[in-house]
């Protein structure tokens, strides 16, 4: 849980101090983004609109530490100006007004601010496509995915030309699905409008576990999706075929392994 306090400035004479709470930095980026009523990813006017205080920009101009956060949504109406996030552990960004002018930001914080200064002018939003528009991104998504897993190139050229999938199994020996397997996978796939891209199957102590590796439909998450693969993880859906109460979404570590993919937990 993060406190800010903020200002919403219109000029000397009319403003307004104000407090809110969100649960992350990510939430109070969408916060921030979401109330933008104006073009802000102009590389020349775009700093009339937002203004991130990047390590980068606070060297520039020599500064001690970093200014406040500026935005405004609307073309002449007010500025909101945030001055001070804190968190349980105590404050991890001020631009000094409210700590008798002693600036200070975490580096959580600056590595916040240029993912923010990023995404201000290289903006991504959720546009509904086409069906078949959408299939051809998530199948482009999925070969990069099962090139950065190191799968075999020839059940990379199975997947692109017939569509069919092959599954990791004793370490990432690889075979194709079988019937049953093959509808475990389109019941996902018809369900959730995901694509599986590739199924690794462990034999466990609470049953038999196919984990369904899928590129979804939020194209703005799949660049997150792929630097957790350089982490060594992935999202997947488990689905346990003795236990189906116990299927579920979540995260699984990965690592390649004999052209296929190894789950490590």
């Amino acid at each position: 849980m993060i406190n800010i306090e903020y200002e919403i400035y219109i000029n000397d004479y009319m403003k307004k101090y104000k407090t809110a709470r969100f649960d992350n930095l990510q939430e109070l980026e969408d916060w921030i983004f979401n109330q933008m009523h104006r073009d802000y990813s102009d590389q020349k006017e775009g700093i009339w609109c937002m203004y991130f205080p990047t390590p980068e920009r606070v060297k520039n101009t020599h500064s001690d530490g970093p200014c406040s956060i500026r935005f405004r949504p609307d073309q002449g109406g007010a500025s909101i100006h945030i001055y001070l996030i804190s968190n349980k552990d105590g404050i991890i960004f001020s631009d000094g007004r409210a700590t008798a002018h002693q600036k200070h930001w975490t580096k959580e914080v600056q590595d916040w601010l240029v993912h923010c200064d990023e995404r201000q002018y290289a903006p991504k939003f959720n546009f509904v496509s086409s069906g078949e528009d959408m299939k051809e991104q998530q199948k482009a998504e999925a070969v990069k995915r099962m090139k950065k897993l190191h799968i075999m190139a020839y059940p990379i050229k199975e997947f692109v030309d017939e569509g069919k999938l092959n599954c990791s199994e004793h370490g990432g020996m690889l075979y194709w699905l079988d019937e049953k397997e093959k509808q475990i996978v389109d019941d996902f796939e018809q369900k959730y409008g995901y694509l599986v891209y590739h199924v690794i199957k462990n034999r466990t102590e609470m049953g038999t576990m196919y984990s369904l590796m899928y590129v979804s439909k939020n194209t703005e998450e799949w660049q997150m999706d792929m630097d957790d693969l350089d982490e060594g993880q992935a999202l997947a859906y488990v689905i346990n075929v003795d236990a189906p109460d116990c299927s579920e979404f979540g995260s699984i570590g990965v690592r390649p392994s004999f052209g296929g993919v190894a789950r490590i937990w």
